[in-house]
């Protein structure tokens, strides 16, 4: 007989680990990153391109979460 926290820790580690929690992470994760690097391209031009590579992954994580929903 499992303890309520074993099953707990289960049903968050099957939700954590399942594609379409990881899909919204990746799009909140480098959304938030890219709208940081296009705040700080105004002070440094670099930046500009590291928003473009966060963008690149925005959309690889909306590819993902259309597969999985």
């Amino acid at each position: 007989m499992k303890s309520k926290f074993i099953e707990w820790l289960e049903a968050a580690a099957e939700t954590m680990f399942s594609g379409l929690f990881q899909a919204k992470a990746l799009i909140v994760t480098f959304g938030a990153l890219g709208l940081c690097c296009l705040i700080g391209a105004f002070w440094n031009p670099w930046q500009l391109l590291l928003a473009v590579m966060c963008a690149a992954m925005v959309l690889c994580g909306i590819s993902e979460y259309k597969k999985y929903k």
